[in-house]
């Protein structure tokens, strides 16, 4: 495993410059290189300030937001392009273990292993996500921050789709592996500590949900990448579940959050759009 090449790639927009800082410090020393993609000019100020005197880190700077999956998309090609073997992307406000890649570094040789991922802990809700009871086990998807990404499994697929923008790219990309035969696996390693929103936990017809307290900004992307991939790929979304999970997300934004009708009518107009993108 010496020869293997991980690097590490971070999407940077409007970020908290203490946060991204101490993300980049958490990772930079269990990898090759960072790559940083500035999801716009306004936040490369920022940026910059939090990676000062940080040695082994690129940036790629985009004029504009152009969207999570086009900054992933571009970050594997500088994978690609300077001959990695594994990414591993985080959210900017999310904070790896000091053991994250070391413990990776056991599974690479999984069958078929297209993706890894870990048990993670919400700062929010202090709840771990994701728990295991054995060594490792295979699962349907993984979020986008803690995946580390085989290289060559990604190069055999149509890589991030940037109609998503943001919201639901970590469920297209664990699809398109699992439809070319590759496997998502997550470890019994509790690796990151990450942020969902602004999770709140509450009791609905006698059942736990999470509210994530999302914009009505997030809340259109979210109902319309929900339903667009259901359309790309029914075989991995059933009818029922899909809709059930669009219903409870209403439930809990109606009796639980702000802003109801804004994100209400938010998500209505994310169901009405997403007819249009397959």
């Amino acid at each position: 495993m010496n020869n293997i090449k991980i690097i590490a790639g971070i999407v940077s927009y409007n970020p908290d410059i203490a946060r991204l800082r101490e993300n980049i410090l958490a990772i930079i020393n269990q990898v090759c290189s960072l790559i940083i993609f500035v999801n716009g000019k306004e936040s490369e100020a920022s940026t910059r300030a939090a990676i000062k005197g940080i040695d082994h880190i690129d940036l790629i700077i985009s004029s504009k937001n152009k969207g999570i999956a086009y900054a992933l998309k571009r970050i594997m090609q500088y994978a690609i392009d300077n001959n990695a073997d594994w990414v591993l992307s985080l959210d900017q406000d999310s904070v790896c273990q000091p053991g994250l890649i070391s413990e990776y570094t056991k599974y690479l040789n999984l069958p078929n292993v297209g993706m890894l991922s870990c048990i993670i802990a919400d700062r929010n809700t202090n709840k771990k996500l994701g728990n295991v009871d054995r060594e490792y086990k295979e699962i349907n998807d993984a979020i986008t921050s803690a995946a580390l990404t085989n290289v060559s499994a990604y190069e055999q697929i149509n890589g991030y789709d940037e109609k998503l923008f943001i919201d639901c790219v970590d469920f297209d990309i664990s699809f398109q592996l699992r439809k070319a035969g590759y496997k998502i696996y997550r470890i019994n390693y509790y690796g990151l500590l990450h942020e969902l929103g602004h999770g709140t936990r509450h009791r609905l017809c006698n059942k736990e949900i999470t509210t994530l307290n999302y914009s009505p900004f997030r809340q259109y992307y979210q109902s319309r990448n929900w339903l667009y991939l259901r359309q790309k790929y029914p075989e991995f979304m059933p009818f029922i579940h899909t809709i059930k999970v669009e219903l409870i997300t209403q439930l809990g934004i109606l009796f639980f959050e702000d802003k109801k009708w804004r994100k209400l009518t938010a998500r209505w107009r994310g169901i009405r759009d997403s007819r249009r993108m397959a």
